[in-house]
């Protein structure tokens, strides 16, 4: 078992009831009846999250729900290995599928297969930016990241942006336009 994925409910692979996930109002937020989500989980087929890579590391993930995949984008890859991003990645790959089962997602789009088996993740390498060693700036590049997904942009940055971009996120939280 892993330690970090009992907290979120689930042990040895299985998701335990009355835990995180029964704690929390899961359907509100995938049907989008929450307040600040602004569209229900039934009509899209990509969800961008930050998410804990590892330790105090950041990156983003793309969750396809038609794919049943999250891709992981990570700013310094070196920082954790293989086994830290399998461990780190098992709650979210176990509850999502829960999460879209227990929202109506499989029911309102009967075209995908109501499964509850963990869904796979991929790293990729290639053609991700890297932050610099020891910057800690993996959150900057991790709203970077989720950013230019949802924009369909390629990823055209590097660290020679983060003084720009940390000035544009101080300003947007500033004048309430990024909440």
């Amino acid at each position: 078992m892993i330690a970090s994925t009992h907290l979120y409910g689930v042990q040895d692979g299985v998701l335990e009831e009355g835990t995180f996930y029964d704690s929390v109002d899961i359907e509100q937020h995938v049907m989008g009846d929450r307040e600040g989500v602004h569209r229900t989980w039934t009509t899209v087929d990509m969800i961008y999250i930050p998410a804990r890579v590892c330790k105090d590391h950041w990156g983003a993930c793309a969750l396809n729900i038609s794919d049943r995949k999250i891709t992981v984008y990570d700013s310094l890859p070196s920082a954790h290995s293989e086994v830290e991003i399998k461990e780190a990645m098992q709650p979210l790959c176990i509850l999502l599928p829960h999460l879209l089962h227990h929202g109506g997602v499989y029911m309102e789009r009967t075209y995908l297969e109501d499964n509850t088996s963990p869904f796979n993740y991929i790293q990729p390498l290639e053609g991700i930016p890297h932050q610099a060693p020891e910057s800690g700036d993996c959150g900057i590049f991790t709203l970077k990241f989720i950013e230019y997904l949802g924009l369909g942009r390629p990823f055209d940055f590097g660290p020679e942006h983060d003084p720009l971009f940390r000035r544009k996120i101080a300003v947007d939280l500033f004048v309430n336009e990024l909440l």
